[in-house]
């Protein structure tokens, strides 16, 4: 496929070109920006022409202090859900702002591995799985209250993913896990009973044993 350079496009026609690339292509698209408000601007108008759940936002900010003093759980979350569709082969658009280009990203195989799968009846190395979870991103806290954190109380083990709107509290019988479900922070209580569950990464950059050792 030759390189095409088209040039006099403004305002919605630059919309409607990118929708019918996106209904004619079988391959996901990046759509770099010159910064964040321009990417929220494309992600907004995209959206309404090929549905949201076809168009991700990569925010990053373009200045350093900026995004130092953006730098929250929220914005961390929808990169890592960009970085979880991406490399499940997604087929829609990714929106990034040019600063988003200087970031490392970990190779697929390694972002792959990060996934945690855990099902009701299965049985798991507790400590192994926890040690998981820190080299994931997690911080270990006594009770869990924003996303990234997660907390062990006897049999029970509570996770809040970046990605999900509640944290998970699975209750472990010695090492199976007996049940599963989601509950609201603020005052404990059970919201939803799940069976299967897949946990990801609380930080963009990860490190396991094996790429320490490689590193050193």
């Amino acid at each position: 496929m030759r390189e095409q350079l088209l040039t006099g496009l403004s305002g919605s026609a630059k919309t409607l070109l990118l929708s019918g690339l996106y209904d004619q292509g079988s391959k996901p698209q990046i759509l770099i920006t010159y910064n964040l408000l321009q990417a929220q601007k494309w992600q907004e108008d995209l959206s309404d022409l090929v549905g949201g759940d076809n168009v991700y936002l990569y925010p990053v900010n373009e200045l350093i202090s900026s995004e130092i003093a953006i730098a929250s759980p929220e914005m961390r979350a929808q990169r890592i859900e960009v970085m979880n569709a991406f490399f499940a082969d997604f087929k829609g658009i990714v929106i990034v702002p040019i600063a988003g280009l200087r970031r490392l990203l970990p190779p697929k195989d390694l972002w792959q591995k990060s996934q945690y799968t855990l099902t009701v009846g299965e049985d798991i190395e507790v400590e192994s799985f926890l040690a998981h979870l820190q080299a994931m991103g997690y911080t270990r806290v006594d009770l869990v209250q924003t996303p990234g954190e997660f907390s062990v109380r006897g049999g029970i083990i509570d996770i809040y993913s970046l990605t999900e709107e509640y944290p998970l509290r699975i209750d472990l019988f010695d090492t199976e896990i007996d049940s599963m479900r989601f509950f609201n922070a603020e005052d404990q209580r059970s919201l939803e009973e799940i069976t299967t569950v897949r946990i990801g990464p609380a930080e963009e950059t990860i490190m396991f044993d094996e790429e320490w050792d490689r590193g050193s």
